[in-house]
């Protein structure tokens, strides 16, 4: 496994937070196992000498210490305050951190943040399944997640987030590999799954800002060669709420452009932390009070490229729209015969069109047998049927 394999694997057992949710309270006393009723699960290492993991039941919400742990992390992310986060997850990577803070600006809150613990590979050690809800701006359905993190603790006796790709030893990913497939947990993910299908099926403005949000927080590509091949910046559609002056600047005190109507529709350029949205008026950028504007949908860009969509949470993969390419993604040109999810409940298709509904999402560090890829999208063998996952969210194995 290749460091970024391990550090995509690390998220999920990170403290709960991979970058959306914030962990809460330290388990301090370990759960006690009934020997009798507990399960060992045997995993092979590469050495192939047998690990077992015993069965050990969530404790919800057990542990304070973890739950404080976890909550912080989630507020840093809901304010986009990475200083914070790394101070909660010291390994935390630049490029995710830029997408958090991206992805903050666009968030009203996490609620409903929920800590399943489970102890971990040595004593005082966690692999933490976080539940949480995001409240987007002006979308009124909340959008359900769950990540698992791997939370320790350090020689002072504070917790902390693992994120540490190098650090990571054989038997201890093949620990959390072995929780990750217990049954409480397949059951869980069975019903947050669950949970995030039917709120995207019951809100459309939700499911389509969430098959656009990873082009929304993508991190701006650096250097002169990636800004001249760059994209243009993505944009959404917006309805009007009720009948509003459009102006020359983010503030009353700034001229008015003119009015747009209730029910009109307008291109959002982007959205400020100052309450006012940025927005295309008549050919040139203009500014609307964002508590009058109502997400539907993305302005496709100018571009031949596609991007994928996480699942709240998230994270779900989508894409806008699609374009025949060879079959290659490994460094040889190659279709990978497996790949590795590298994003948080990364949604898996029926087919490569837009809109269809989800088979069901994956989590960082699940593996697929590939076979085939289609546009940006791999064709993978899911419960015994074909489905797809985007590009953006895997990585050959």
């Amino acid at each position: 496994m290749n460091n970024r394999g391990i550090k995509s694997l690390l998220k999920k057992y990170y403290h709960y937070s991979a970058i959306v949710l914030l962990f809460v309270a330290l388990v301090v006393v370990l759960v006690a196992c009934t020997k009798r009723g507990d399960v060992p699960v045997e995993v092979a290492t590469k050495e192939n000498e047998g690990l077992e993991v015993e069965f050990v039941p969530f404790e919800k919400d057990s542990n304070e210490a973890v739950v404080d742990l976890i909550r912080r992390f989630y507020e840093a992310c809901e304010k986009g305050d990475i200083d914070a986060i790394k101070e909660i997850c010291p390994e935390y990577d630049d490029e995710e951190a830029e997408k958090t803070k991206n992805k903050s600006e666009y968030i009203d809150e996490y609620t409903n943040i929920e800590c399943n613990i489970k102890p971990g590979p040595h004593d005082n050690e966690y692999i933490v399944f976080v539940y949480y809800e995001i409240k987007f701006h002006n979308i009124d359905t909340t959008a359900p997640g769950l990540v698992c993190y791997y939370v320790r603790t350090a020689e002072d006796g504070s917790l902390y987030i693992d994120d540490d790709a190098d650090g990571l030893d054989e038997q201890t990913e093949q620990y959390i590999k072995a929780i990750r497939n217990q049954d409480d947990v397949k059951e869980l993910r069975r019903q947050i799954d669950e949970k995030y299908t039917e709120a995207s099926s019951s809100d459309e403005v939700l499911k389509n800002f969430m098959e656009q949000l990873p082009t929304l927080i993508k991190p701006k590509k650096t250097g002169s060669e990636d800004e001249s091949a760059a994209a243009e910046p993505a944009t959404m559609v917006a309805t009007l709420l009720d009948t509003v002056n459009v102006r020359t600047g983010p503030g009353t005190e700034n001229d008015s452009l003119g009015k747009l109507m209730k029910g009109d529709k307008v291109t959002v350029l982007e959205n400020q932390d100052n309450g006012w949205s940025k927005v295309d008026f008549q050919g040139q950028e203009a500014y609307i009070k964002t508590e009058f504007l109502q997400l539907e949908s993305a302005a496709p860009t100018q571009t031949d490229t596609t991007d994928g969509a996480e699942n709240a949470a998230g994270d779900a993969a989508a894409q806008t729209e699609t374009q025949p390419e060879a079959q290659s993604q490994s460094s040889d040109g190659s279709v990978p015969s497996k790949i590795r999810v590298t994003g948080d409940s990364v949604r898996i298709r029926e087919s490569v069109d837009s809109g269809v509904s989800p088979l069901g999402t994956a989590q960082k560090g699940d593996e697929f047998t590939v076979k085939g890829k289609e546009g940006n999208f791999y064709k993978v063998e899911y419960k015994g049927r074909e489905g797809f996952i985007s590009v953006d969210f895997a990585e050959p194995v």
